[in-house]
């Protein structure tokens, strides 16, 4: 799957920045606890 990513961003070099920033915002979005999770971080 990775290698199919590569390659597909090596033959559009547009794209690459788009992905880029696409994965970095769903990094974000991931990494972001969700109020149940701060929640449960706030009572330990």
């Amino acid at each position: 799957m990775k290698d199919l990513a590569s390659l597909y961003l090596r033959r559009n070099g547009d794209a690459t920045l788009v992905a880029q920033a696409l994965a970095l915002a769903v990094t974000e979005q991931a990494m972001k606890p969700t109020p149940e999770q701060q929640a449960m971080r706030d009572r330990v």
